[in-house]
């Protein structure tokens, strides 16, 4: 293809002179249109992860990983975006493969190392490499040490290394953040072991220059409430968030409320209409720069030259909307969670509450040692922020508050309960209990669910599978999508069941619609903190069978009107063929449930434990 590019650039057959143009000049200007390409498909990959549309993100990716204009950094967002769409088990595979050839001798220490770094292991690429003289022994294993040693922030031998490199150039991106890392540790008087993340002990530094010298706090607005979740893109935590904003903007004692989100998907929430104190902020419209008055304070110019080098990138900007927006109360619901801590610490913020909505990441992730960095910083700097009495450290149960009190070494009395709230109305319910099925219909089993890896769709259709042969003929509904909505296709055409599936994609409105269609709601979620499926499918009577974990139990309306189980294909499938045979319980769940949801989970309730967060009750 290169060469045939270059046969037409070659010859100008409308020159009058119709010349052979000189092969430098073809060279170049060839090299000059793909290097415009690559760079116009790397903005239209950035834009279309920011979008969350990773399928097309990925071709872009693998186009650019194969171009010879292709940047290590490519290769690392390529691993990025597998992860994203669910296909972290891909990575793994990868590589093990890579072991595998390593030990047959296939590829060199060095080949394997970086391979490493690309699939987010920079531990592992710089256990691989071993002593530091192997660090230096060709130019793949210069790189893969010096680019593993920046992630890992080991950022004095990265210094010492990039100082001395005998087969790579200098990378004056690295040399710099290096730099900027290192002068700022000296300028700070920060002391940091040589093999040590420098991220904990510039933490430590700035929450013991914070309690010894605090900042000047900036004059709050009393009754004024910044909620900050990641987007109010289409998902459980983020219905919660709306329901919560409808809450707080009807509530007297708050003067105003501002919504500040980070990012903005194609499909979204709507904000609640009618508020004249609900404001919309998102994160890129926000002040980056320190404000004047802070300007000349130590620890906030710290803050300024070491953020992005510790992985805090967004830090700045968090400092920044705080002082535009000055909120008496900053409560952090999803995303964010460290930064925004943080930055309220350090701005004197009189209230800050940190609500969790998840189980700890580390229970959701992939397991690679990038994200692994990224929820060590996050635990260690809440684990910091607790030890300002301001703080207040929240979980929407009482099983995702253990996990995160045993992750970050706090006591589990630490952390309170805001359980989720329902509101029948917003779900599109037009009564609280729904009509009963005719028993003569097709039985159907469903689910509500995103589409990915820790929600366990896969093993949703294999129970499926074994339901249809005991009960031949069952009805399934999933509803939802996701990155492995292509893989569940293909299971369920594997399975035979192509025409017993109803895959009617993502609801944003009018869930009742579906939830009314089925007989018996099925989860097979790796964990969960508090599931609002469970709760909606209990809202409109229907009986749960979900497996036993994270805090699923605290979900339901009472322990009889679900069955919870192991997570195990087997254990799952004969919970449902139980469920589905036993017609009399499935009409007691039906006429209990819907009454002891809605008083377990009123808004009435979160509302009350939101305010006793705030201090204002």
């Amino acid at each position: 293809m290169r060469k045939r590019a270059l046969s037409l650039y070659a010859v100008s057959e409308n020159s009058s002179s119709n010349r052979l143009r000189p092969p430098g000049f073809i060279r170049k200007v060839f090299r000059r249109k793909l290097k415009r390409e690559i760079r116009s498909k790397r903005a239209r990959m950035t834009e279309l992860n920011r979008e969350r549309r990773y399928s097309e993100a990925l071709v872009l990716c693998r186009q650019i990983c194969q171009s010879s204009f292709a940047r290590p950094q490519d290769h690392f967002q390529r691993t990025k975006i597998l992860h994203a769409l669910g296909k972290g088990a891909v990575v793994k595979r990868y590589v093990d493969w890579l072991y595998t050839l390593f030990d047959r001798q296939q590829i060199s220490r060095a080949d394997l190392a970086f391979r490493l770094w690309k699939s987010w292991r920079p531990k592992s690429a710089m256990d691989v490499l071993g002593e530091r003289q192997n660090w230096q022994t060709n130019a793949t294993a210069e790189r893969s040490a010096l680019l593993s040693l920046v992630d890992l922030r080991r950022y004095i031998e990265a210094r010492e290394l990039n100082s001395d490199l005998k087969h790579v150039r200098q990378s004056s991106r690295l040399n710099k953040r290096i730099n900027t890392a290192l002068n700022a540790l000296s300028a700070e008087g920060i002391s940091a072991e040589a093999e040590e993340d420098i991220a904990f002990s510039v933490l430590r530094h700035w929450v013991k220059c914070q309690k010894e010298q605090p900042t000047q706090p900036y004059k709050a607005h009393a009754g004024r409430v910044l909620l900050y979740n990641h987007s109010l893109g289409i998902g459980g935590a983020e219905r919660q968030v709306t329901h919560l904003i409808a809450n707080l903007a009807q509530d007297p004692l708050v003067s105003s409320l501002h919504m500040l989100t980070k990012e903005q998907p194609k499909n979204v929430y709507k904000l609640p209409s009618g508020y004249s104190k609900l404001s919309n902020h998102q994160f890129d419209d926000m002040p980056v720069s320190l404000p004047d008055p802070w300007k000349d304070e130590p620890t906030l110019q710290s803050v300024a030259s070491l953020s992005e080098a510790i992985g805090m990138r967004w830090l700045r900007a968090a400092l920044g909307t705080l002082y535009e927006l000055r909120p008496e109360v900053v409560h952090i619901r999803g995303g964010l969670h460290a930064e925004l801590a943080l930055a309220a610490v350090i701005s004197g913020t009189p209230r800050v509450v940190v609500h969790f909505g998840s189980m700890t990441r580390g229970q959701q992730s992939s397991g690679s040692e990038i994200e692994s960095l990224r929820e060590r910083l996050s635990e260690y700097t809440i684990k910091l922020c607790a030890g300002f009495p301001q703080v207040v450290l929240a979980a929407n149960s009482r099983a995702a508050a253990n996990d995160w009190a045993q992750a970050t070494g706090l006591p589990d009395t630490r952390f309170t309960t805001i359980y989720n709230a329902i509101e029948p109305k917003e779900l599109g319910f037009e009564e609280l209990s729904p009509p009963n099925p005719d028993s003569g219909q097709q039985l159907t089993v469903g689910g509500v669910f995103r589409f990915s890896p820790v929600k366990d769709p896969l093993l949703w259709v294999s129970v499926a599978k074994r339901v249809n042969t005991a009960i031949p003929g069952t009805r399934f509904l999933m509803v939802g999508d996701g990155p492995l909505r292509k893989d569940i296709e293909k299971a369920i055409a594997s399975a035979g069941l192509t025409d017993q599936f109803v895959l009617p994609g993502l609801v944003s409105e009018g869930l009742f619609d579906y939830l009314r269609q089925m007989d018996l709601f099925l989860m097979t979620t790796c964990t969960e903190s508090l599931p609002n499926a469970v709760i909606e499918a209990q809202l409109a009577g229907l009986p749960v069978v979900a497996p036993d974990v994270g805090g699923i139990n605290e979900a339901i309306a009472d322990h009889d009107t679900a069955r919870l189980t192991m997570r195990s294909a087997d254990a799952l499938a004969q919970a449902v063929i139980d469920g589905l045979q036993n017609e009399d319980w499935r009409a007691s769940v039906h006429a209990r449930s819907p009454g002891l949801i809605l008083n377990k989970f009123s808004r009435a309730a979160q509302l009350n434990a939101v305010k006793t967060a705030y201090g204002w009750c």
